[in-house]
């Protein structure tokens, strides 16, 4: 029963320590990024991978698709996603009007006023969700 379990632990460590997870990468020719492996599970706390994103003032940002948060610009020029392959591509991005929203009001009173002039924000092309 013990050489049983000793085996199993065995394998099982053996398998543990094979099991990887994707992110998206930049290949080594420049051109799209494609699915790569990143670091075992066992050497890494969470998956994540970090990427570009796009703002609705500006459009998308030029960060390098990777593994593991990012390395700098948190949400400015980066985000952080937490699971394996998150940080798909993002394609082209279009405009849509928006409405600018300002905060007013100071305590409890505070709130978001919707503007009247529309603006133009943007979001990734084919998807209803603004980001």
């Amino acid at each position: 029963m013990i050489k049983l379990l000793l085996v199993a632990t065995l394998i099982g460590a053996t398998y543990a320590e094979a099991v990887t997870y994707q992110c998206y990468q930049p290949p080594d020719d420049g051109t799209d990024p494609v699915k790569k492996d990143c670091a075992t599970k066992a050497e890494v706390a969470g998956q994540k991978c970090h990427g570009p994103y796009v703002k609705a003032s500006s459009g998308a940002t030029t960060y390098a698709y990777g593994c593991g948060a990012c390395p700098d610009s948190e949400g400015v020029n980066c985000k952080t996603c937490d699971t394996a392959g998150c940080n798909e591509k993002l394609g082209e991005v279009e405009d849509y009007e928006c409405a600018p929203y300002t905060w007013e009001g100071e305590d409890d009173a505070a709130k978001w006023t919707k503007g009247s002039t529309m603006t133009t924000c943007k979001k990734r092309k084919g998807h209803n969700r603004k980001v």
